[in-house]
């Protein structure tokens, strides 16, 4: 955990550049899916954010607690706000 701004900005920077770097063999093995990864490795994936919940938990893993998600879109959606 970053214990300054500067510190906290370069695990954004890193944490980004890990998503990036596998953006387009997430989106070809976890189209449209939540992916949860912990250290670098996929620890569980859903297509719904409460169903990761409930594989996290079963883990004993948290969202925010060293383990990180972002969803994979690969099918275009518009939304109506």
């Amino acid at each position: 955990m970053a214990n300054t701004i500067t510190e906290a900005i370069r695990e954004g920077e890193a944490e980004r550049k890990f998503w990036n770097s596998r953006w387009t063999e997430f989106k070809r093995d976890y189209p449209d899916q939540f992916v949860a990864v912990k250290d670098g490795i996929v620890v569980a994936t859903d297509d719904d954010l409460v169903g990761l919940e409930f594989k996290l938990h079963q883990l004993d893993l948290l969202l925010g607690k060293d383990v990180v998600s972002e969803f994979i879109v690969a099918t275009p959606r518009t939304l109506l706000l």
